[in-house]
């Protein structure tokens, strides 16, 4: 399926998968400002379907939609350095601006970073590898609310496994 354009052949089926998997990668219900906007959108039909419904969540669909986006961007680019003579020159700033923005570099964003006491950062030199867990007393029944935020903190430093864990919903006991 083409699609003259000025022209110019552009193909469409990039086009409209990108718009299916847009569609289908809002999820069963679209929420806009946390208030439901639309409701039974294509997603719940094709996660209720027993043979098609092989995803847990839509947001697995995203990575197909950006393999699928850059097509739609390449079309795009190409279309304008053809426009403008100079866009060449701004195609590796868009690239290098689009590698910036993926780049993974480790930012402290937690300022309880600095409150770590020396004893963790001391566990972590030592050389007991795996065998060795962490039971941090008192022991977390509450999960945000109790002590377990601080010792995952703690975690990101010692790496060793730990006893108690995070749960996001407190218990009734």
């Amino acid at each position: 399926m083409l699609f003259v354009y000025q022209g110019k052949e552009l193909d469409l089926r990039w086009f409209i998968i990108a718009g299916i998997f847009v569609v289908l990668s809002l999820g069963p219900v679209l929420f806009v400002a946390g208030k439901q906007v639309l409701s039974h959108l294509p997603c719940e039909w094709l996660s209720s379907n027993p043979f098609l419904g092989f995803y847990r969540s839509p947001s697995c669909l995203s990575m197909f939609l950006m393999l699928i986006f850059s097509n739609v961007i390449g079309y795009g680019l190409a279309k304008l350095e053809t426009r403008y003579k100079n866009f060449k020159r701004v195609t590796p700033l868009l690239g290098l601006a689009n590698f910036l923005e993926f780049l993974i570099i480790p930012v402290r964003l937690d300022a309880r970073f600095e409150n770590i006491p020396d004893y963790y950062f001391n566990l972590g030199a030592t050389e007991n590898g795996p065998e060795m867990t962490v039971l941090d007393v008192p022991i977390d029944l509450y999960g945000a609310q109790g002590p377990a935020g601080n010792y995952l903190l703690y975690q990101t430093v010692h790496q060793k496994p730990i006893v108690s864990g995070y749960i996001s919903r407190t218990p009734t006991i």
